[in-house]
């Protein structure tokens, strides 16, 4: 393996590429012949759990739940010098995020609202 591969192989995911494994293509209701893209994994604890894996929180679920939806928000707001979502990922993102059900990552003695 050369070094490069190496490096890369030992690197943590980055934020983007572990929301984009969650984003994913599915049929259009409205059009069964068109996709779209689909978001709602983002906010699952799957996504969560592998988002923080590589992630040194431990024993701090508060601050990797506030980290988290930091990261989220600002990837679709590309604040802090981050990698934007494109169009089609950011109205993906933001029709779930828009939703007004609370989402909470229920880690600790009290849940903390990731997205509202």
């Amino acid at each position: 393996m050369e070094p490069s591969a190496k490096m890369a192989a030992a690197q943590k995911p980055t934020s983007m590429l572990v929301f984009r494994k969650y984003i994913r293509r599915v049929a259009d209701p409205d059009n069964p012949s068109r996709e779209r893209l689909d978001a709602s994994d983002i906010v699952s604890r799957t996504c969560y759990e592998e988002w923080c894996k590589e992630r040194d929180y431990a024993g701090n679920e508060l601050l990797a739940a506030k980290t988290y939806q930091r990261a989220l928000t600002g990837h679709l707001s590309a604040t802090d010098g981050r990698l934007p979502f494109t169009p089609e990922e950011e109205e993906a993102v933001l029709a779930v995020v828009r939703v007004k059900k609370v989402w909470c990552v229920c880690v600790c003695a009290r849940p903390v609202h990731v997205a509202r």
